[in-house]
This record gives C-alpha cells, sequence and structure tokens, in this order.
C-alpha cells in the first residue's frame, strides 16, 4: 500500500478548490427572481435598462406596457432591460407582484447600482442607461415611453 504525503494533497486540494472557484466566476452574479441572470459588472455589448419600480407607484404601473414592449423587441435592439423591485420585496411575494403588475422582463433580486456608483433613487420610476462599454450614460426620472428610452439610447 502507497503511503500518500498529506502536505501534497492539501496543496493539490487548494489548487483544485481555486480553479473551482475560477470557473464559477463567469457564472450569473446577478439573478434574476424567475431564476437565470447576467453578470452586470462584466457585461459589455449590449444596452442596458435597469428600472426601479413599486407597486404603489402610479406611474411605474403606467410605463409597464412599454417597457414589456421594450423587452419583446431587446434582441433587434441589442438591450438587456430589468427590473428593481424598490421595496426589496423577494421570492413568493415578489413573483406574486410581478404577475399582478404584467411585468414581461426580468426582475433583479438585488440592486446592482453599485456597479456604476449610481445613488439610490428618490423619485419613482426611476432608470439606468448603461451603454455597450458599460458606462452609465442617464440616470432618468419619471415614467418614460419606449420612444423615450431609444432616445436616450442614442445620447
Amino acid at each position: 500500500m502507497k503511503k500518500i504525503n498529506m502536505p501534497k494533497t492539501r496543496l493539490l486540494c487548494i489548487y483544485f478548490l481555486g480553479m473551482l472557484t475560477m470557473a464559477c466566476d463567469s457564472a450569473p452574479t446577478d439573478k434574476f427572481s424567475s431564476g437565470g441572470g447576467l453578470n452586470l459588472k462584466e457585461e459589455r455589448g449590449s444596452w442596458l435598462l435597469i428600472n426601479y419600480w413599486a407597486e404603489w407607484c402610479g406611474p411605474c404601473r403606467e410605463e409597464i406596457p412599454e417597457l414589456n414592449e421594450l423587452h419583446a423587441d431587446r434582441e433587434n435592439l441589442n438591450l438587456h432591460l430589468m427590473g428593481v423591485n424598490y421595496d426589496g420585496i423577494r421570492d413568493d411575494a415578489l413573483a406574486k407582484v410581478i404577475e399582478k403588475m404584467g411585468i414581461a422582463f426580468p426582475v433583479l433580486i438585488e440592486d446592482p447600482r453599485k456597479y456604476w456608483e449610481a445613488e439610490q433613487p428618490q423619485v419613482l420610476p426611476a432608470t439606468l442607461v448603461i451603454n455597450p462599454q458599460g458606462r452609465l450614460i442617464a440616470n432618468l426620472v419619471g415614467p418614460q415611453t419606449k420612444a423615450s428610452l431609444l432616445a436616450a439610447m442614442q445620447e
């Protein structure tokens, strides 16, 4: 029977754990309430629109059909549109509100504004516009239309 050298075995375990951890870095770090996600910090090549909304916000409810329409056309427009619930609700409560409000675009579990050093919105709805190079180019306040969002992406 061969004797195992414990220090070498430990080093190999540490090495393989490190490799496994590095492989996990490419996994989505920003998860959607419905499953799946993106790594928004590293996302490049597409426009990102991040909309802050709340159930109690009348203007938020008014703009949802516009956002849903934009989301439906996302592939032609090279964009990812996602929402953030301002109140931070989660799990089943969040799923119920999403269904009740008719939101068809993905909703993030965590607020990603830290990536762009954006301040917390003081007025809702609010939408962050991030260009394909990953830079925040606009912080839109108030309800948006598909046309106003497309115009913000042209600047």
